[in-house]
């Protein structure tokens, strides 16, 4: 096998659709979670695979514990590299597997209370985007489709042309399990898809509808999201916002106007009523009014 980082990573992936029958999502997922660990591997790649021991996957796990990710980010990364250090070790890259060197990250269901962000920071962050720039333009509309709709990175990034249903005012998106679902195109979502389209989006074949701005031009990656994101967040003097974060906004904000979990369901396309569960922590009133009151202690 070819021990460069790419040649790795494309063989990773092609071995994640052929022997485990992933979904192209679940693929681009885990080959960016590993290609996210063979930066942090000193150069070059190769020896430093060939090398590879459990202490140096350990300091690694470590190295992204302090970084201050969520947990459910880290469970995520942590499964990706137990997945290509299972690859690695199939392929004899590794003399033995190093799966066990990953240790779980702990978790309990509903624990933790979703964080969603104030409207004012919402427009804090969709204000610093340069509408005068090509750029500037379709950063904005991407967010803005998270912003307003809560969607995944990876679900704008698999956008195309052809989803856009401007008769109808919805568009197709592709989610989880690659299953395909409708969703309104907002007033406001249209107003920013048109000027990118007439004023920023190069000309060309590609069917994305988000794409690069130089050649060759192809679909922009969610890395390439996250890092639009991360500046976003930057320019409105926030902590990093992700977009995990702005679909807990936009569930939260749905349910301060009186909208179910079951509707809230249906627009972040949870597949599982457990999914929506967790934002009716975020509804103090109705909590309120649940809560027993503390019985009277009298000495």
């Amino acid at each position: 096998m070819n021990l460069d980082g790419q040649g790795v990573l494309t063989a990773f992936g092609q071995w994640l659709h052929l022997e485990r029958g992933l979904a192209d999502a679940s693929v681009e997922t885990e080959v960016w979670h590993a290609e996210k660990f063979l930066q942090w591997l000193p150069d070059p790649v190769d020896p430093a695979l060939e090398r590879l021991d459990a202490a140096m996957v350990l300091r690694y796990v470590a190295a992204n514990a302090e970084h201050g990710y969520s947990r459910n980010y880290l469970k995520n990364r942590h499964r990706a590299l137990r997945s290509f250090l299972r690859f690695l070790h199939v392929h004899a890259v590794t003399p033995r597997s190093l799966t066990d060197a990953v240790p779980a990250v702990a978790g309990w269901s509903l624990a933790s209370v979703p964080r969603g962000l104030s409207i004012e920071q919402v427009d804090a962050l969709l204000a610093g985007f340069d509408r005068d720039t090509a750029v500037g333009i379709r950063d904005r509309a991407m967010v803005l489709f998270m912003a307003r709709l809560g969607m995944r990175r990876i679900e704008v990034s698999r956008l195309s042309l052809k989803d856009i249903d401007w008769h109808s005012g919805t568009f197709s998106v592709t989610g989880k399990g690659n299953q395909r679902e409708q969703l309104p195109l907002l007033s406001e979502l249209g107003e920013a898809l048109r000027d990118y389209l007439l004023h920023a989006r190069p000309r060309c074949d590609c069917p994305s509808l988000f794409i690069t701005m130089r050649r060759p031009y192809r679909p922009v990656t969610p890395g390439v999201i996250g890092a639009v994101m991360s500046r976003a967040s930057e320019r409105a003097a926030l902590p990093k916002v992700g977009a995990h974060r702005l679909r807990h906004t936009v569930a939260i904000r749905m349910l301060d106007s009186g909208s179910s979990l079951a509707d809230i369901g249906k627009v972040l396309r949870h597949h599982s009523s457990l999914s929506t569960a967790i934002y009716a922590k975020t509804d103090l009133k109705r909590l309120s009014a649940l809560a027993r009151p503390w019985p009277e202690v009298r000495s």
